[in-house]
Parts: C-alpha cells; sequence; structure tokens
C-alpha cells in the first residue's frame, strides 16, 4: 500500500499559564489498557519551526511535524512526555500546546487526547 503524507501543525507556547488545548479540557480521563496500544509506523519524519520577532514578543513558535504513514496500517499514536530527562519533575509540556490541527492529503484528520499526560 502506498503512504499517505501527513502533516501535525501547533502552535506552542513558551510562558507560564497557557490555555490547554480544547481536547484536554474536554477529555476524560481513559481507563488504563489492558496492553499498550501500538501505533502504526510511520517514516520520512520531517518538523518545521517557525519563529521570528513578532512571535517572539508573544513567545509563540509554530512547529510543523510532517510523516508519511502506511494506508490502512490503522492509527498512528504520537505522544509528547510530561519530564524532561534529569529534571525529576513533572512539566506537563502538553497543556502550553495550542491550536494544535492534523491533516493528510489536504483535508482534516480526526484526532484525540487519549491520556492526560
Amino acid at each position: 500500500m502506498s503512504p499517505s503524507r501527513t502533516l501535525l501543525t501547533l502552535l506552542g507556547i513558551a510562558g507560564a499559564g497557557a490555555a490547554p488545548l480544547a481536547a484536554q479540557q474536554r477529555a476524560a480521563a481513559a481507563p488504563p489498557a489492558a496492553t499498550p496500544a501500538r501505533s502504526a509506523p510511520i517514516s520520512n519524519v520531517t518538523y518545521e519551526v517557525a519563529f521570528d520577532s513578532a512571535s517572539g514578543a508573544t513567545r509563540l513558535l509554530r512547529v510543523a511535524m510532517s510523516f508519511d504513514a502506511a494506508r490502512g496500517a490503522g492509527p498512528v499514536l504520537l505522544s509528547l512526555p510530561v519530564w524532561t530527562p534529569g529534571a525529576y519533575e513533572i512539566s506537563d509540556f502538553s497543556k502550553r500546546v495550542l491550536n494544535f490541527t492534523a491533516e493528510a492529503a489536504g483535508r482534516a484528520v480526526s484526532w484525540d487526547k487519549i491520556d492526560p499526560d
């Protein structure tokens, strides 16, 4: 099967007190799965990070991630850690993610936050 190109974009904020994703506000904590979920494999991962003087004033930067995933291979599961190695504290980086979108072939893709972290 041929791979499909997927683009994920988000507008992240570095400052404290950022508004969480609307999905985070609505999502209820999912019960732990009996077996860990497995992601469909992805390849050709690229990142684009944009920052300029205008976004610097608001402490925002734009991050776009693109990757190829095999069609029909199941869902792609992505994660963002809640800690920095060696820091030994929970940082909860996901609360600073704003305006997350996902699209494939130029069309919006449905997504869900399956874990409170």
